[in-house]
């Protein structure tokens, strides 16, 4: 049995600023989790610096398929309307009962 999940949410939701004061983030420990499970490779450092370095009405859709079960992937959609002041972005996963 295949499970889908999808969710629109800001892109700034993927990343974590450990540290106020200085510049450097890293993946959200959730997103980090379930690519580490699934054994997929989802770059979520290069796909938010690449999103806020488009312009706007640019964007792509990614696919990340996991190296363990062809039947795992993560899919975003970095579309960037231009009337969106939240830099929403929409992210689906799907997986299998295994």
């Amino acid at each position: 049995m295949k499970y889908h999940f999808f969710a629109t949410l800001s892109i700034t939701e993927l990343i974590n600023y450990p540290d106020d004061d200085n510049d450097y983030f890293e993946g959200h420990f959730l997103i980090r989790e379930i690519v580490s499970i699934l054994k997929i490779d989802f770059p979520i450092k290069q796909i938010y610096e690449r999103y806020f370095n488009d312009s706007v009405n640019t964007g792509d859709v990614l696919l990340f398929n996991s190296k363990k079960d062809s039947s795992h992937f993560i899919l975003i959609d970095t579309f960037k309307d231009p009337y969106d002041q939240l830099d929403l972005i929409r992210i689906g996963v799907q997986i299998t009962s295994k």
